[in-house]
């Protein structure tokens, strides 16, 4: 079975036990990608939100044999339950097992395109208003880093910045313009 990954954050620079074949190709599909989520071990990390700009995302093919196992190692490596895991399952040209969202619709006509069977991708939300108590935006999310102490402020410039190149967001360009990011 050929099950692709979709990455577009650290999962990139630090795949841990995540077994994949291969390098990460940046022909991803375009989804809607912003630093909009606060999470344990980053201060803005990138997620799929539905209202940012489309960005190319990575993908690698995962060594594990079934959609499931792939599902699994993936939310092994994210840290999270396997319903925060998106997953597209193809059956011939047409879309068999999608998970609910706009952007499987666009994952599953670009896997189709690449003749894979399926693909696993993370599908953490937004948490950036829970959590600051603030609506997500650029001046919120500009005004969070600035007040960031200086350790969380460094590993924000660091998943900002080790982020793959061709992630071009909104925020990214702000920070790199406003913060020398």
């Amino acid at each position: 079975m050929r099950t692709a990954v979709l990455g577009w954050g650290s999962l990139i620079w630090d795949q841990r036990e995540l077994r994949t074949a291969g390098g990460w190709r940046n022909d991803g599909p375009l989804l809607p990608l912003e630093f909009a989520r606060l999470s344990a071990s980053w201060p803005l990390t990138l997620v799929i939100h539905p209202p940012s700009p489309p960005s190319p995302a990575l993908w690698a093919l995962s060594k594990e044999g079934s959609l499931d196992e792939a599902m699994r190692a993936l939310a092994r490596r994210e840290g999270c339950s396997g319903d925060m895991i998106g997953r597209v399952r193809l059956s011939g040209e047409r879309a068999s097992d999608v998970a609910p969202g706009t952007e499987a619709q666009a994952i599953s006509r670009w896997a189709t395109e690449r003749n894979l069977d399926a693909v696993v991708w993370t599908a953490l939300p937004s948490n950036f208003q829970e959590r600051t108590g603030m609506p997500f935006n650029m001046d919120n999310a500009i005004a969070y880093l600035r007040n960031l102490g200086p350790k969380d402020k460094e590993r924000a410039r660091e998943y900002i910045v080790n982020a793959p190149p061709q992630v071009r967001t909104p925020l990214r360009q702000r920070a790199a313009r406003e913060m020398g990011w």
